[in-house]
């Protein structure tokens, strides 16, 4: 692998062989994530039949002759099941308490968004809230991503 400082200091990739060095790498990356998925399922297999019915969150599986280890984690998560109750949990303990316990999360809908503020009402809380939205929400520059085009011909 090329030192990426020396890379960045002076560039001597063409534009072909850098889209062609992408495409190179794009598909060896797939390629090795592909593999790395299968050895993956072979140690998580194994570290099952090590853990046994312990309730274990980490296995630690190493090679015969010692030299390599990897650990295998067992991990788990909360989900909410039924939203719609959360609202009588959030009154029953009071809104300090329950947002000690849940977070609550915000996340744009980018086409509802842009036609809420492509859309003119009398209504004036309307008014107010498209105010307020303007205000607060902006439309930011993502970092740009490259891709390999597929029926490229």
């Amino acid at each position: 692998m090329a030192n990426l400082d020396a890379l960045f200091e002076s560039p001597s990739m063409t534009l072909d062989e850098a889209i062609a060095e992408y495409v190179r790498l794009d598909k060896e990356i797939k390629e090795a994530y592909i593999d790395k998925q299968w050895a993956g399922s072979i140690l998580v297999a194994n570290a099952e039949q090590e853990r046994g019915s312990e309730a274990l969150k980490t296995v630690h599986v190493e090679s015969l002759n010692g030299k390599q280890k990897v650990k295998v984690e067992f991990k788990t998560e909360w989900k909410v099941q039924d939203y719609s109750q959360l609202d009588a949990v959030r009154e029953l303990l009071g809104e300090k308490r329950f947002n000690e316990i849940f977070e609550v999360k915000y996340h744009l809908k980018s086409r509802a968004l842009q036609s809420f503020l492509n859309t003119s009402s009398g209504d004036e809380r309307f008014r107010t809230a498209k105010a307020i939205v303007q205000e607060i929400v902006k439309e930011v520059p993502k970092t740009p991503s490259v891709s390999v085009e597929r029926d490229f011909k």
